[in-house]
């Protein structure tokens, strides 16, 4: 069975309510204008990240090969996710490719970033792993730990660590 990102539960993508906060223009302070609102996502990234956790794979794989070579030696089954994670850079923008997989019967969810297009990254502070996979779950660390090995014996993965949330620099870049 096939999950198509699109088809996650409402728990698995962003909140639909968005948290704005009042503050006054800097610039219309002195002339008694009104309050405009800010969009807030310390919330939406809180929501966003909860229960995550992170592994760092190393491969000269492309990543539909490596989605590829992961579904075929563990079972699993990548597809690519509806949007693509999109970058803001002054000579345009710029698309990192994302791929997704929820077991059948499991609340849990598999994602897997490209973190290079190009010559740009996606998390800048990760210059020597080509992917970024992050597993939602109710047990995320323990099920890291199990997955390690496992993707670390698929072939053309040279190296797969742990990643602990507090180096991920630009989180935001991942959400989706």
């Amino acid at each position: 069975m096939r999950c198509f990102y699109s088809e996650l539960p409402d728990f698995f993508v962003l909140p639909k309510k968005v948290n704005f906060t009042q503050t006054e223009a800097p610039a219309c302070r002195h002339r008694g204008m009104k309050l405009k609102n800010v969009l807030s996502l310390m919330a939406t990234e809180a929501d966003f990240f909860e229960g995550m956790a992170f592994i760092g794979i190393s491969s000269a794989y492309v990543g539909h090969h490596l989605c590829y070579m992961l579904n075929k030696h563990l079972d699993m089954e990548f597809v690519r996710g509806a949007d693509e994670v999109e970058i803001k850079k002054p000579d345009g923008m710029v698309y990192f490719p994302f791929y997704v997989y929820c077991p059948a019967g499991s609340a849990d969810v598999y994602r897997l970033y490209g973190l290079r297009s190009g010559n740009v990254p996606l998390l800048p502070e990760f210059k020597r792993i080509e992917y970024l996979m992050t597993i939602t779950s109710d047990n995320a660390p323990r099920e890291v730990q199990d997955r390690i090995p496992e993707v670390a014996r698929v072939p053309g993965i040279t190296h797969c660590f742990e990643i602990d949330e507090a180096e991920i620099k630009t989180r935001n870049h991942l959400i989706v």
